[in-house]
């Protein structure tokens, strides 16, 4: 063993490991997976009969009292050794080696092993559980933190929490029919009809998925199938084992009434396939050009879109005649955005929306698949404006008249609409790449409300601003929601705290959107929510940086389009509660000059301090009072 710094570990005691051992089988008939069967389960190095010995050096020797024999063990059978070392003065660690027999001799560990079951290695689930040095997989108690050491107990010896099963399960939970156990409000944050979400990332087998379909694998997810009855399988009928699976489900192939490959029907790759041709060098969305004609106080904004390296034509391309969306929005400003004077009721402080195919209104075709939009500055605006590209186009992925969005990076510009104004751009405080590593969308990244906004936090940003609120989603009567409140602030520094912070808040968090309530109460974040750098760019996340926003508006008042009648949390107070919303916690923040209920025309502004003149907590209780700036044209 070594340390972090590859020194030898020479103080690991016997108390501090265990050991299991495994053998790789093959299936009992042509279909079956091979599968891991547990001959040795956590054994202790303090376990009578077994001999823990120090080597010397940071090496050590564990003799267990496994008897090959009794299983019995053959000459050349795959096996597993796999180590669980967690102690308090140590981070927890598992190591493995795989091997096949020697009965007569020393085995050499790693070997060469004849059979091989690597399907997803721990590296790829670290991509989401991971994203930060101090967390990673880990289970029962923390000792638990590698697949390959998951596996040689969770087998199917064991049951439903054979690994197969259970991880299929667990991740898809919110869309089993039957549930799973304490998991059946777990949504996946990736496209779960894109295998290769997770079946990837340089394992042998990582396409066992597809070319090993089989009654556990397949049943996991969908659960309202029944092999043994026939019933939910449709032609397939009853399969009594798996040795049929693949006459109708081969990896690959067009679909048919008879044939239906599995790399085919779950229609995740195919749809990641074609999303990538809007991605790369030239392609997807982009805003040439945002000029503001000061006489007339119009924009006129040129763009495109580009796919294989060609321009399209909006017109008439199948992409947006058969269901596809195009719109710049445009929101202001982009200091802090408000989009005040936009007038949008019943949703408030909304930006404003052109559809970018308006062929016989405000979009005039350039040729060669530019395009151009003339749109008056709207009344409100000042400072720099932000424009946005965003939609999405659709694809027929079988050839059979059925059309499926896909997600394209949302395409940015700015443009100051000042006399003399300099362009400012907004501040970036969240690593879009960390975003990522969990949430995906085609390969995209990020992508929300039916594939329209997609891998950009400024789209987000101009519609969840500090005055926005849910409020034209909502049942005009509170008592018909899940929390009973008329309206709940959507500020996008608000929400997204709330979200992952979900099943830790006091008071779960329940939004209104396009398809009604979504309630995050029962999320759990699967990084460590005391870092913040898990999502966040370094220096971005101070109490000086909350202060620097707005108060975020928590009721609109009794006029949803004017501002001045918002009751609103402050500004740090706002960023704070979004986490900490307990009753010691939000006593804190009034007692230190935060305001859960201020009225717009009461909060005023506090000088920014001199850098070092106060110290943390006397800045956060200045910041706190609700500073506003209400920015003025």
């Amino acid at each position: 063993m070594s340390d972090e710094n590859d020194a030898p570990v020479t103080t690991l005691f016997a108390s501090d490991g265990r050991v299991t051992i495994a053998r790789l089988v093959d299936g009992a008939v042509s279909g079956d997976p091979n599968e891991w069967q547990t001959l040795v389960s956590g054994e202790r190095f303090t376990s009578a009969g077994g001999v823990f010995e120090p080597l010397g050096g940071g090496a050590y020797r564990y003799t267990t009292v496994f008897d090959p024999s009794s299983v019995p063990v053959a000459n050349g059978d795959t096996l597993r050794a796999a180590l669980q070392i967690s102690a308090s003065d140590l981070p927890a660690g598992n190591g493995w080696c795989d091997f096949d027999a020697t009965l007569s001799g020393v085995n050499a560990c790693p070997g060469a092993p004849g059979k091989t079951r690597e399907i997803i290695p721990t590296a790829t689930c670290n991509g989401c559980h991971g994203v930060t040095s101090d967390v990673k997989l880990n289970f029962h108690g923390g000792g638990r933190t590698e697949v390959e050491y998951c596996v040689t107990c969770h087998n199917p010896g064991i049951g439903e929490t054979d690994m197969t099963p259970l991880v299929h399960k667990i991740h898809y939970g919110a869309d089993l029919s039957q549930g799973f156990r304490r998991w059946s409000h777990v949504s996946f944050t990736r496209d779960s009809d894109n295998c290769t979400s997770c079946h990837t990332g340089g394992g042998v087998d990582e396409n066992n998925w597809a070319t090993v379909p089989n009654r556990v694998a397949c049943g996991s997810c969908h659960d309202d199938v029944n092999f043994d009855t026939g019933e939910g399988h449709g032609s397939g009928g009853v399969q009594a084992d798996n040795r049929f699976c693949a006459n109708c489900h081969p990896a690959s192939g067009p679909w048919t009434p008879s044939q239906l490959p599995v790399s085919t029907v779950h229609q995740g790759v195919a749809r990641a396939t074609e999303a990538a041709r809007y991605r790369g060098g030239s392609n997807g969305y982009a805003i040439a050009d945002v000029t503001h004609d000061a006489i007339n106080d119009r924009l006129s904004i040129d763009y495109s879109v580009t796919r294989d390296g060609q321009k399209i034509d909006l017109m008439s391309d199948p992409a947006y005649t058969n269901g596809g969306s195009l719109n710049l929005k445009i929101g202001w400003t982009a200091e802090e955005f408000a989009n005040e004077g936009s007038d949008t009721s019943p949703a408030p402080a909304q930006p404003i929306s052109v559809n970018a195919r308006d062929f016989a209104g405000v979009v005039t075709d350039l040729g060669g698949g530019d395009y151009r939009a003339v749109v008056d500055t709207p009344s409100g605006a000042f400072d720099t404006v932000v424009v946005t590209l965003e939609g999405r186009p659709v694809a027929d992925l079988q050839g059979d008249g059925n059309y499926t969005r896909l997600p394209v990076q949302t395409a940015v510009a700015y443009e100051n609409v000042e006399l003399r104004g300099s362009t400012q751009l907004r501040r970036n405080v969240v690593e879009f790449a960390k975003c990522n590593a969990c949430h995906d969308g085609s390969g995209a990244g990020l992508a929300f409300h039916g594939n329209n906004r997609v891998n950009e936090a400024v789209s987000c940003a101009k519609c969840h601003n500090a005055d926005a609120t849910d409020i034209g989603r909502r049942p005009a009567d509170p008592s018909e929601t899940p929390d009973g409140k008329r309206e709940e602030s959507i500020d996008f520094k608000r929400i997204i705290h709330g979200i992952h912070t979900g099943k830790d808040l006091t008071q779960g968090l329940v939004l209104y959107g396009f398809v009604g309530p979504a309630d995050f109460s029962s999320v759990g974040f699967v990084g460590n929510s005391a870092n913040c750098l898990t999502c966040h760019r370094p220096g971005t996340y101070s109490t000086e940086d909350a202060a620097a926003t707005l108060s975020s508006t928590i009721d609109t008042g009794s006029v949803v389009t004017d501002p001045s009648d918002d009751l609103n949390i402050s500004r740090i107070t706002s960023v704070c509660s979004s986490c900490h919303d307990d009753a010691v916690a939000t006593q804190h923040m009034v007692q230190n000059g935060g305001s859960f209920m201020a009225l717009d025309q009461n909060i005023h502004a506090v000088p920014e301090p001199a850098a070092g003149a106060l110290t943390l907590a006397i800045w956060g209780a200045l910041g706190a009072l609700g500073v506003r700036h209400r920015r003025r044209r």
